[in-house]
């Protein structure tokens, strides 16, 4: 009868030491992408009262013991439009946010580089020197199809060189 006793407290102990665990587990928020689902890694979340800042993991997910009772937690990520939440909303979610994608399109294309102190014969490769206004038709062209442009322009100028005696 006492072992029964005995093993029936530490059930009881275990069932009570074990909830609050189970309650801290829940608190993990999963950041999904919201047209397909799939996990968003490496999201950063930040908020000033309480003050707390913390990036997800590579699945998605990032504790929010620190976000509790935050008014405004906002989550950023690049490519995605920002989101501002209360941790109430992502309680009531069920710790579950999702982020809209957003296409980002850049106007501006740099192409850069540096010539070396090197004589172009010990250079394997061909150096050609193209003029501003060639430079200025590619940059118009879809990025695609302006390398395979350049390259055939580029040969068929080599090929004329080497024809005129």
């Amino acid at each position: 009868m006492k072992f029964s006793l005995s093993f029936l407290g530490m059930l009881l102990l275990a069932a009570l030491l074990g909830f609050p665990a189970r309650q801290t587990c829940a608190q993990t928020l999963r950041i999904l992408e919201a047209g397909s689902q799939q996990p968003v890694p490496f999201a950063t979340l930040r908020s000033t009262d309480p003050q707390a800042i913390a990036q997800c993991d590579e699945r998605g997910q990032v504790s929010l013991r620190d976000f509790r009772g935050a008014v405004q937690i906002d989550v950023r990520h690049m490519g995605y439009r920002e989101k501002s939440v209360s941790f109430s909303e992502l309680v009531a979610a069920d710790y579950v946010l999702y982020l809209e994608p957003i296409v980002q399109a850049f106007e501006t294309y740099v192409v850069s580089a540096t010539r070396w102190r090197t004589r172009a014969r010990a250079i394997p490769t061909k150096i050609t020197q193209i003029s501003l206004r060639t430079a200025r038709c590619y940059s118009r062209r879809p990025p695609q199809t302006s390398w395979a442009v350049a390259v055939r322009s580029l040969s068929k100028k080599a090929n004329r060189a080497a024809a005129v005696p």
